[in-house]
């Protein structure tokens, strides 16, 4: 598979051996820190730099570097909590401190930020889908393959109601985004899985037709406990993948229950966004 290049010093594929990071023999939920060396194997230069220099001669032994040294800390959501378990993973919004921190200690000159890709009050699903797409396009082009997180749920039935119901959460890096031509209903994107230990060509637009419900935000409140917002309609664009819908366990379902694959959060380039600069 070849990939053009994009910027200064980003590493791309070219069929040159450069292998995606797996977790297996890591952990089951060690896609974070996996997607995260990735990011730095195919950035730019100061990224690569970085990663070559992580103690450890295999991939793992890096990965496993990585979760001891910056996933110990206290997550930044829960006090309670470390930012990395074997047996939960991350949560998204310790993904760009964990990665922040790495960058700091390798005197990287640069800071990452994360958001959630939800759909903003009034705004359309084009400017929504133009607007992931934009953010993901100028993280790549500056030399930092965004970490994104996808999310599955599903709609369950109970008596007369269906209700929405999260399943399993998932990193991947991003390496590459088609160009989204007007009035599109989505774009491919190429993104580098550490449960399949390669790259995925899948699709990601904007459900217009069949709402569902999904958690926008999560916050803890002064006991830790886990405090969700739902929202409804079209909150996140959809992924097409039968790889990485199956990764985030949407195979669990009935064969009548309705399942999707949520873009959910991503962590990008934060001097690189788009919408910053307007």
């Amino acid at each position: 598979m070849l990939f053009l290049g994009f910027a200064w010093g980003l590493r791309v594929f070219a069929d040159d051996g450069l292998e995606v990071v797996a977790q297996k023999g890591i952990g089951d939920m060690a896609c974070g820190p996996c997607a995260v060396l990735d990011t730095f194997r195919f950035g730019n230069t100061a990224l690569t730099n970085l990663a070559a220099h992580l103690p450890g001669d295999k991939l793992s032994d890096k990965v496993k570097y990585l979760i001891a040294t910056y996933g110990g800390r206290n997550s930044s959501l829960f006090s309670d909590q470390l930012r990395y378990t074997p047996d939960d993973g991350m949560w998204n919004e310790d993904m760009a401190p964990f990665i922040n921190d790495v960058l700091k200690d390798h005197s990287v000159p640069l800071t990452v930020s994360g958001e959630y890709l939800a759909r903003q009050p009034g705004e359309t699903a084009g400017h929504h889908l133009a607007r992931v797409h934009d953010l993901m396009d100028a993280s790549i082009k500056a030399g930092f393959p965004p970490v994104l997180g996808l999310h599955g749920y599903v709609a369950h039935r109970k008596f007369i109601r269906y209700y929405w119901n999260q399943l399993d959460g998932h990193f991947v890096t991003v390496v590459r985004v088609a160009p989204l031509s007007r009035a599109a209903p989505g774009f491919s994107m190429w993104v580098a899985d550490p449960n399949k230990g390669r790259i995925l060509q899948t699709f990601v637009y904007a459900e217009r037709n069949r709402p569902f419900t999904a958690i926008t935000a999560i916050k803890a409140d002064r006991r830790n406990n886990e405090k969700d917002t739902w929202s409804s309609g079209y909150p996140f664009l959809l992924i097409i993948s039968p790889e990485l819908e199956d990764t985030v366990d949407t195979d669990s379902a009935k064969w009548h229950e309705r399942t999707v694959c949520i873009v959910e959060y991503l962590v990008h380039d934060k001097a690189a966004n788009p919408a910053a600069k307007n």
